[in-house]
This record gives C-alpha cells, structure tokens and sequence, in this order.
C-alpha cells in the first residue's frame, strides 16, 4: 500500500524531493526515459526531440512526463530553444532537462554540434550497394557516420559527391561509363573522405557470378518506397538477406533517373544459391499499380516484358522469366496486389 500511495501523490504533483511516509524516506529525481536519437548538427540546424521521453523515478517506480512539465537548457542555464545557435562552439554538449518548477534533481542527454571549423573526429564510410557498367550511381547504399571523441554518431546533414573535383549526383551515369575501381570523395559536416567503388561489368561480373536483374515499374508513378506505400522486393540469397532492397525510389535514384515509374536493380548471385524473393509493403492495395519482372542479365525476357512503356502490362505470356507479376487489381491474376507484407513471392536455385 505504501508504494500505491506515493504513486497517486506523483500524479496531483512532482514539485517536491522527498516524500516521507511513516516508515520511510523516497527519494523523487528526473530520469531519461529514452533519449532523442544521437546526432550530429550543424549551426542553425533544429535538434530533433521528437523520441525524448522522460520521467520521474520514485525507488524502483517510474512514471513519463508529459513535455510541458518539464524545460531543457544549455549547460550555462540559458533556454534551449531546439536550434543550434550561430555561437555554439563545436563539440560535445550536455542538455540539461528540468523539471518546471527545478526542485527535483535535474537529468540531462548530450549532443554534437560540428562544422567545417573542427578538425576533431573522422567520417566513417559503409556502402552496400552495388554498380555495374552503364547503370546509375545510386545512394541507397552509402552510410556515413563520424567517430567523434571515440564515440560514433550518426549524420543528419546531407552529404555530396565527387570523383577527381567533378560532382557525382545520385542518378549520374559518368562515373559508372566504364567498368572498374573509381575513387568518391564525400563531403559532409566539414569534413571529407575518399571511399572506392567498383563498377562491374553486368555480362561479366567476376569468377562464379551471375547478374540476376529486377525490372520494376508503377503506373501511378508515385514510386514504391515511398511513405504511404513502402513497397519494395526483399532478396534472401542461402537464408541470408542482401541489402538493400530492389525498390522504385525517389526519381533521382532510379535508372532511367529523372523519373519514377521504373526502376531497374542487379544484383549478383553464385551457381547453385538459393535465391528467395519476399514482398514488402505497408499498403496492399497500392500493388495493383506495381508490376515487375526477374531473369538473368544475360538471358533476357522474350517478348519483352513491357515493350515501349514504363507503366508495366497487365498481361504477359514469354519465356526466360524467373519470376514476374502483372499490373492488376486481381491477386489471381498474377499482380502483387492484396499481397501481404513478408509474402514468399518465388524461390528459384541460380544455374550455371
């Protein structure tokens, strides 16, 4: 009864330190439920709080806090306003959360505001993507982190590219004209870092590989990954997933770029793997606007599947398909939609 009792106190009032009971003392602090996700900003860029949750903790009790009842502020005391102000210094900064009335102890979380003036810490580059001869450099893949004081944040400034001082934009075909190892050097958060890509030849990827293709397309033209739809083609080659996924994404991203009602995704695969093809989607009824197709580079769908048009068929009869739906609003007719999100779509065994 005792703890039911300081729980219902807490609920008419928190302004206090201690609450005594006849048989006790309790002490009452600020605590971070959980912290807003760890950033790296910018000047004059908003700090996004949006999954700051806190709450005060009462022994082993905690109960959230709405964000009225309590304040955040600057080390010195001064208001946070959610802005990093023009004269922050770079560097790691506590943010302090209080509660309105500051008679409990107060907690707090950190952030990292950088720019071209610090010269602390060093960008961190993975790339999952793949690129072949003649197909569009894509971004989907790239993640760029910077490793600041031992620590690893994420980035939320948008970075650029370049090959030997000329800019690389997502969708550009100049850096992937040839196949071969090409050096990108990406600029973000003041800092720069050289990474490599190689570019393969689809017809000639390496010993013991296939290039498999994904021919995708959307008659809405409202691409597949997007917000409201979240369609997209997840690839399990031997029980292992291959990111990322085959997708219609934003328009700069897909090849032709500049558009978004097809998308074209290559991806590589040995003689004798187990290749599963599962559907995405966060909307099934968006699917009777989305069909595709799947078939070896080098063996190429006959008829073609969606001849003189990027809005895909919505009936096709061919050979050299390892798989391939239909636009249609019908699941018996061959189309995706209706499909639920994780549908087993086909499973086929890569031959020589």
């Amino acid at each position: 009864m005792k703890k039911l009792f300081i729980i219902a106190v807490v609920f008419m009032s928190f302004s206090f330190i201690n609450c005594e009971t006849g048989s006790g003392e309790y002490d009452v602090k600020l605590v971070i439920i959980q912290p807003p996700a760890t950033q790296v900003y910018t000047v004059g860029q908003s700090v996004s709080t949006a999954n700051l949750l806190v709450g005060l903790q009462i022994e082993q009790n905690v109960l959230q806090i709405a964000s009225s009842e309590y304040t955040l502020k600057w080390e010195d005391g001064t208001v946070f306003s959610g802005t990093i102000p023009a004269t922050a210094e770079f560097g790691i900064h506590k943010i302090i959360v209080a509660d309105r009335d500051e008679k409990n102890p107060s907690t707090s979380f950190n952030i990292v505001v950088t720019g071209a003036a610090d010269t602390d810490g060093e960008l961190v580059i993975t790339n999952s993507a793949l690129y072949f001869e003649g197909y569009s450099f894509i971004t989907t893949g790239i993640s760029i982190t910077l490793n600041y004081k031992g620590t690893t944040y994420p980035i939320t400034a948008t970075p650029t590219f370049s090959s030997e001082g000329v800019a690389v934009a997502p969708g550009s075909t100049a850096i992937t004209a040839d196949a071969g190892v090409k050096t990108i050097t990406a600029t973000v958060v003041g800092r720069e870092k050289d990474f490599t890509i190689n570019v393969l030849d689809p017809y000639n990827p390496g010993p013991g590989l296939r290039t498999i293709k994904i021919d995708m397309y959307d008659s809405n033209g409202t691409y597949w990954n997007s917000s409201a739809n979240g369609a997209s083609i997840r690839i399990n080659i031997n029980n292992r997933d291959r990111a990322p996924n085959a997708a219609i994404l934003t328009s700069a991203n897909n090849f032709p770029s500049g558009q978004s009602n097809t998308n074209t995704f290559l991806f590589l695969a040995r003689p004798d793997d187990v290749v599963r093809l599962f559907w995405n989607t966060r909307a099934i009824n968006w699917g009777q606007f989305y069909s595709f197709i799947v078939y070896y580079y080098d063996t190429p769908p006959h008829p073609e599947f969606s001849p003189g048009s990027n809005l895909g068929p919505t009936s096709w009869t061919g050979e050299n398909a390892l798989e391939f739906r239909i636009r249609s609003a019908t699941a018996a007719q061959g189309g995706v939609w209706n499909l639920l999100n994780g549908s087993l779509l086909c499973e086929f065994t890569v031959e020589n």
